[in-house]
């Protein structure tokens, strides 16, 4: 796993996901994480990080939240996407967000090894699904 860290941004899967979103529109991007029938039974690890990602662009875009991280390409971005466009993803993206953290996501299990780390990984999950859902 090449993770060094609980957040969001400290994964370089995640950083390669932001990367994909930045080269499209944040609608677009949403449209392509869509959740599948296979999401439903196992979601792979690269997936469950585009699931993440997914989650937050919507909740800097819809609650103004700021994640940490060092990629100012991605804030500039953040700041050229259409806010109206995306409300209408809410709905799969939190329910994708729940299959990360659950026992149908590799993501999930790989963190739940690692037993003081966990905790917090999931906390920066559980906060994006809480803000989402109001």
């Amino acid at each position: 796993m090449g993770a060094w860290g609980t957040g969001i941004f400290e994964d370089d899967t995640a950083l390669d996901t932001v990367q994909e979103a930045i080269d499209s529109t944040a609608a677009d991007f949403l449209q392509q994480v869509i959740l599948t029938e296979d999401d439903e039974e196992y979601l792979e690890y690269d997936r469950a990080h585009q699931i993440i990602i997914a989650g937050v662009i919507l909740d800097a875009l819809l609650n103004s939240t700021v994640y940490e991280h060092n990629d100012e390409a991605f804030e500039q971005w953040l700041e050229q996407q259409n806010r109206d466009s995306v409300n209408e993803f809410k709905p799969v993206v939190l329910a994708g967000l729940k299959i990360v953290l659950s026992g149908q996501s590799e993501l999930n299990e790989l963190w739940q090894e690692n037993n003081m780390e966990y905790p917090n990984w999931r906390a920066n999950v559980e906060g994006m699904i809480a803000r989402l859902q109001d």
